[in-house]
């Protein structure tokens, strides 16, 4: 998923159900707190521990995407060269390594979309666990409160299918905030290239040719990667219009 793609579908899926969910949420709380104090702090109990969770994984699930975003970044790149410059691998008989060097880039990309999957399952998977635990304490403590006679065994059915309905917008904002950390990575990263600032700066007055004839000339022409080993050196050549010069 591109990182556009992720905040588009952030903003037209999830953060549309939002408010809902929200609604849900708390109008679901204050009734279990007008039915029942005791009962809705047991209910209340299990929130602090799905909101470890998040402190738990979130950081991990964020930075994992980001990883798998930007090796998605490689891989698109490496692909799009090696389309465009297949006469020049060809050329220079390097389809071997080439390959090799995609195949190494697609499986680091497998390996971290993968470990993604793993800790967003994981991250559900354990929310769902406290649910399950926090269900049959509730139960047994509801149970005890109607045999006290602290609650109407009419009143103690409702309260269950409260306690489901609260679980539900809980779970739906774990998933909201797997897609909100992928969406906030995307948000990242379009900055970044906003932000770049670029290392040709336009001249206030620029020079405007005319008449181009369209012959360049290449005069003792010297380039290096990393500004200290020279891989090009007094290299001079013309090349006049319509030619191409390898």
């Amino acid at each position: 998923m591109s990182d556009v793609t992720s905040i588009s579908t952030l903003i037209m899926g999830p953060a549309m159900q939002l408010p809902i969910e929200v609604f849900m949420f708390f109008s679901t709380l204050i009734i279990i707190f007008c039915i029942n104090v005791k009962l809705s702090i047991v209910v209340c109990a299990i929130l602090p521990l799905q909101v470890a969770t998040y402190l738990v994984f979130s950081k991990r699930v964020q930075a994992t995407n980001r990883r798998m975003r930007d090796k998605v970044q490689s891989v698109h790149g490496a692909a799009y060269e090696l389309m465009a410059g297949a006469k020049v691998v060809k050329s220079f008989n390097a389809e071997s390594r080439a390959s090799k060097t995609f195949v190494q880039d697609t499986k680091e990309l497998f390996g971290l979309g993968l470990d993604f999957r793993v800790l967003s399952m994981t991250w559900g998977t354990s929310t769902e666990a406290l649910a399950s635990i926090g269900r049959p304490i509730f139960l047994w403590f509801g149970g005890m409160t109607v045999l006290n006679g602290q609650l109407k065994i009419g009143t103690y059915p409702a309260l269950v299918t409260y306690m489901g309905m609260l679980q539900s917008p809980i779970q739906k904002f774990i998933s909201m905030l797997s897609q909100f950390l992928s969406a906030r990575v995307g948000v990242d990263r379009v900055f970044e290239i906003m932000d770049m600032v670029p290392e040709v700066e336009e001249a206030e007055e620029p020079v405007i040719m005319r008449d181009l004839a369209g012959r360049v000339e290449f005069k003792n022409v010297c380039y290096s990667y990393d500004g200290e080993e020279e891989v090009l050196r007094d290299v001079s050549f013309v090349a006049n219009p319509g030619e191409v010069v390898a």
